[in-house]
């Protein structure tokens, strides 16, 4: 790791320390109730959700439900936390520290306690990207909202959904218009309609049941592929692995089929293979001066 990048990890360590003392909170929480967890998170986030004029007129089961999906940040002098072109994922609100944004170099604005920036995910049906890049100026705290998170919740809560949208202001919007959205359909399964389309096409729809996994094929299409796995139960299979049926041109099939990538069973990791000995019957294996 370079120097900067490794003084950019102590720093970040160094400050998320004096808050935490090294105790994962995100791990102590998921050992409690739901419930408690989200008495617990509205404790952590009552100050934001309280000073904030976005979340008046929410309800008490709606608040809870909001503090469960935040995250805090922390970030040290100096480290960027959205770069330009970045994909506005989260709506970001500042509890402490001062950050600057920044276009070709140019500061834009200066933002502080209680300021919030990013865009606001009911006014577009598509991802917006960022226009500038945020750096902290000073050691920062930030709580944030994952925009899939914050749409699940106003789904729940429609009653809140236009009082939300009307009293939430944006310090600093930074979606960039010259460039277009990202669809959310592309790289995401909504949980909603998928369950829906499974409740009502058990079978999957049409076309021999594959109208369920049309979302799916989608998402998994840049999957890379899988090296080709060797079959334990032949013997001869390990030696002369083959993707034909026909005999004919297997020596020059296993010098272009990555022959020699051998991925085996747990039962069968702990045996020795070498290419003098590939027979695992208990006549191979003992040892002639026990005959």
């Amino acid at each position: 790791i370079p120097n900067p990048l490794r003084q950019r990890l102590e720093e970040y360590f160094q400050h998320a320390w004096t808050y935490t003392n090294g105790i994962d909170m995100n791990s102590v929480l998921k050992g409690f109730p739901e419930c408690l967890q989200a008495d617990i998170c509205l404790h952590l986030n009552r100050n934001l959700l309280t000073n904030c004029s976005a979340f008046d007129g929410a309800s008490p089961g709606c608040l809870r439900a909001l503090s469960l999906k935040f995250k805090t940040t922390h970030a040290p002098p100096g480290d960027t936390l959205v770069h330009k072109g970045d994909v506005l994922t989260s709506l970001y609100f500042i509890s402490r520290g001062s950050i600057e944004i920044l276009k070709d170099d140019v500061v834009m604005a200066i933002l502080s306690k209680d300021d919030i920036f990013g865009e606001n995910p009911c006014a577009h049906a598509t991802i917006g990207k960022s226009s500038c890049n945020v750096r902290a100026l000073t050691y920062c705290d930030l709580h944030k909202i994952h925009r899939d998170d914050l749409l699940d919740v106003l789904d729940l809560y429609p009653e809140f959904y236009q009082s939300f949208t009307n009293n939430l202001e944006i310090t600093f919007y930074m979606r960039d218009e010259d460039q277009a959205g990202v669809d959310p359909r592309a790289g995401r399964i909504s949980r909603r309609h998928h369950s829906r389309s499974n409740s009502q096409d058990p079978g999957g729809g049409e076309g021999g049941g594959l109208g369920g996994l049309d979302m799916d094929v989608r998402r998994f299409t840049f999957r890379p592929p899988v090296p080709a796995k060797f079959h334990q139960s032949s013997v001869e299979s390990a030696h002369s692995f083959r993707a034909g049926s026909s005999d004919e041109g297997s020596d020059h099939h296993d010098k272009c089929s990555g022959h020699g990538i051998l991925e085996f069973s747990t039962d069968k990791a702990g045996q020795d293979v070498t290419p003098m000995n590939l027979q695992f019957g208990d006549n191979q294996q003992r040892s002639t001066t026990l005959n």
